[in-house]
Formats: C-alpha cells, structure tokens, sequence
C-alpha cells in the first residue's frame, strides 16, 4: 500500500505498495488536514468505488528537485518507492498517510485493498519534470497562462499588497501553482487516472488550459502530453 454511471456531485499493517492499473481514479487531497475529513473521504470512497476499479488518494506535497526519480518513469508505476522509503517521504506525508490509511481501514477489507494513497513524490519522475520544465517555459514566455497563474495565487490569499507581486515569495508561489498543474497532467493523463475528484471547483488555471484558451500559445495539453486529453475533473461535495 503506498503512503491512494452517474454519480451526485456538487459545484497495525505495514505500508505496501500494489500496483496502479489503468481504469482508476484519483482524489486529490490537500496537505493540511479539515476537520471533517474523514466524513468526507468515507462519503468519497462510498460514492466512486462502485464507479471505478479502485481510488487513489493523492496527498499535496512539495517536490524537491533531489526527488525526481528518471526510474520509475522509465520502470513503471508497479515499481514506486512504499512511503516509508525515507528519500521520498517525509514526517509530515508520513503522518498524513497514516491518517488517511485510519480512515481506509473503515471500509469492508474488499474495499480497503481497492484504495491507495500516494503523494506527489511518488509521481516526481521524468515525465513530471519535462512537464513542469515546459510550464516553467511557458510562464515565463506566455503573458496569458503568466497572469492566470498570478490570478490563481491571488485568490487564494485575503489580501496582497501590489508591491510584493514581483517579489521572489510570489514567484515561489507561482511555481507551487505549476507543480499543481504539472502533477495533474502527470497522474490524469498518463497514468490512467482519468477521472479526478476534489473538494473544490476546478482551479483557474487547469480550467483554461482544458479550454484551450493557451491554445494560440502553442500551450494545451495534448502538446504537453503528446495525446489527446483524457481527464474529466469533477467536484465532490
């Protein structure tokens, strides 16, 4: 276990790893725990099992340039680092695991082997950071997917004062938004986790993108991914 028809959506085991078929699902979950998460992973878990072979719970996490990992794009999925591996897990995803993986021994022991959970460093491979280099491109070159990325980090925040908008801090931020998009395409499309779920509306920037509207650019997904787009993204309440 790593440490992963028509629905109604609203606007003491050690970790193992399985291996990830094609055909599943992923629910993108965010480093910081809600209080009511567990209810909602339950209600989740309920809802898309009958829907889908099986659920990866994808945790949020940052990706270091240490961790990419050429080999397991080059090897396969089957053969991602478990969590416990510490050059890719830290305290932290260690203990957001453990709490998700309490929330997936809930469920009837057939349902809990069709539920992983992993995070972003498992994915941190070579077609992730081609990915992210050609968004950092883009970034910095394209005005339009530039200023939606900014739009997208502002708001999120309560307030920003103009002059800190070209500080470096923000431009970190930026580029945590184009790790976002860059592990999305990474999972959605070319792993055969086509289907996504979140607890919020479709962000800013993956909305456009999916829209074309980089299209004049020369920035959509299928140039990035090298196929045609397969994600659908839908909210769950």
């Amino acid at each position: 276990m790593l440490p992963s028809r028509q629905a109604h959506f609203e606007p003491s085991e050690a970790p193992r790893l399985h291996t990830l078929p094609s055909g599943r699902c992923f629910l993108g979950v965010s480093a910081r725990a809600t209080p009511d998460e567990a209810v909602w992973l339950l209600r989740g878990f309920a809802q898309l099992l009958p829907r889908h072979d099986g659920v990866l719970v994808l945790l949020e996490a940052d990706v270091e340039a240490d961790q990419l990992s050429p080999a397991v794009a080059l090897a396969g999925l089957s053969n991602l680092q478990a969590a416990t591996d510490p050059s890719r897990t830290t305290a932290h995803i260690l203990n957001r695991w453990q709490e998700i993986d309490s929330v997936r021994r809930r469920l009837e022991r057939v349902e809990q082997s069709r539920v992983q959970i992993a995070a972003w460093p498992h994915f941190a491979d070579a077609v992730f950071a081609t990915l992210r280099d050609k968004l950092v491109t883009a970034f910095t070159n394209n005005m339009g997917f530039r200023g939606d990325v900014l739009r997208q980090w502002i708001n999120g925040q309560r307030s920003v004062e103009p002059h800190t908008l070209t500080s470096p801090e923000v431009r970190a931020a930026c580029l945590r938004q184009i790790d976002a998009l860059a592990m999305r395409l990474r999972v959605a499309e070319l792993s055969g986790h086509h289907a996504e779920y979140g607890r919020d509306a479709e962000t800013l920037v993956a909305s456009r993108m999916y829209s074309g509207s980089y299209a004049e650019e020369g920035l959509t997904v299928e140039a990035l991914v090298s196929q045609p787009a397969q994600r659908v993204y839908r909210r769950l309440a």
